[in-house]
């Protein structure tokens, strides 16, 4: 962030996180995007951080 990046690449920014610092990382990665407008993809396993994004991809094994 502190080059002012396009975009921002987060693999699995809550993953060690208890649930209230997981939420805060998530409103601030969300706030990142609506007023500063940064791409941010993200990977995680956790279907509460997914909620809270705009589009979901999934990765499915066959």
């Amino acid at each position: 962030m502190a080059n002012d990046a396009p975009v921002l690449l987060a693999d699995e920014p809550t993953g060690e996180l208890d649930s209230v610092n997981a939420k805060i990382v998530v409103e601030y990665l969300v706030k990142v995007n609506k007023e500063l407008g940064k791409t941010i993809m993200m990977v995680t396993h956790d279907p509460s951080v997914a909620r809270a994004t705009d589009r979901i991809l999934r990765i499915e094994d066959e």
